[in-house]
């Protein structure tokens, strides 16, 4: 699928990883209820933004489900109102489980580092510490190929911080900031559309 492209006559297979709990933003300078879910099947897993869907239901852990219209933008797949999806009755999605612990982990700092900005990501990082600066936070994360800063500006009042916890963040955009005027550095950035979540320990039983 080519960046921006809108999918009408192709339908995907797929089973739900995990879904995340709702929460408000703008979109498309419109107030809108969205979600983000983690989608595989046999050969990879993709992020799923789910756009003013009632039926978060169909998004049950472990769900197979098939769906058709949707768009694919920036690494991100984007699911409507207008998206017809329905549950298989069929044989389930097998997902292999080197696929599920990829879905589950997200990019790797080391792989943000090679894409272009303004890409958008989503990993499970662990947050060694954090500190509040004007209108937001600046997180320090860590995996195990290396460390890099989030700066988080949206849905600050939706956010609980607490150190040495892994934390998914979802619909971050990679960053390019200076911190003086002879270094450039790398960052992870929230968007109006960025979500961030604390990962329970029973969040992939």
């Amino acid at each position: 699928m080519n960046h921006g492209e809108e999918v009408k006559d192709q339908s995907l297979k797929v089973k739900v990883i995990k879904s995340f709990k709702n929460f408000k933003c703008k979109y498309r300078n419109t107030d809108k209820s969205i979600f983000y879910a983690i989608l595989a099947d046999d050969s990879d897993f993709i992020i799923a933004k789910v756009i003013d869907r009632k039926g978060k239901k169909d998004f049950s852990k472990g769900a197979s489900i098939i769906f058709t219209n949707f768009k694919y933008w920036n690494g991100i797949l984007e699911m409507t109102e207008y998206t017809k999806l329905e549950k298989l009755t069929g044989p389930p999605v097998e997902v292999p489980m080197k696929i599920r612990e990829k879905a589950k982990k997200g990019i790797l700092l080391e792989e943000v580092k090679k894409l272009p900005l303004e890409t958008i990501v989503s990993g499970l990082f662990n947050v060694n510490k954090w500190r509040k600066v004007k209108n937001g936070y600046i997180l320090t994360a860590e995996d195990e190929t290396g460390k890099m800063d989030i700066a988080i500006f949206n849905q600050v009042d939706q956010i609980i911080l607490k150190d040495n916890k892994k934390m998914h963040f979802l619909g971050f955009k990679v960053d390019m900031f200076e911190p003086n005027q002879y270094e450039k550095k790398l960052q992870l950035k929230s968007t109006s559309q960025s979500f961030v979540q604390v990962m329970f320990l029973y969040s992939y039983n």
